[in-house]
């Protein structure tokens, strides 16, 4: 669609017809090396994309305590609670050695769950 004006006419243009509606913006929160803590829920509200880590399964839950970890159950809380769009869990313990039970885990609460790998490219 074109507008044809003279350059001196006064005519008031709709901003609509000039200008188009900019993107949605897009949101990110980064939450690693650390234990459960549902008072940043608040602060990552809403937010598209959420990397939590999940250092341990449930199973583990005493040993992610001790040493200020998360499981993967607890970072699907978290994105539940805080209703994120999707959910990267990461920084996996190395006592397991099948990373799939993690994203198992959390997708009974969080259905949006991707596994951190290195080199993977996340789009959102």
């Amino acid at each position: 669609m074109f507008l044809e004006l003279e350059v001196n006419s006064n005519e008031i243009i709709q901003n609509s017809l000039l200008t188009l509606d900019p993107e949605a913006s897009l949101s990110y929160a980064f939450c690693s090396d650390t234990s459960y803590k549902p008072d940043i829920i608040d602060i990552i509200q809403d937010t598209n994309l959420l990397y939590h880590e999940a250092t341990f399964l449930s199973d583990k839950e005493d040993l992610a305590k001790k040493t200020r970890h998360s499981t993967a159950k607890q970072a699907a809380l978290i994105a539940k609670n805080a209703s994120v769009k999707k959910l990267i869990i990461g920084h996996y313990s190395s006592r397991y050695k099948d990373i799939s039970l993690f994203k198992k885990e959390a997708e009974e609460i969080f259905k949006d769950v991707i596994l951190a790998e290195a080199g993977k490219v996340i789009s959102i």
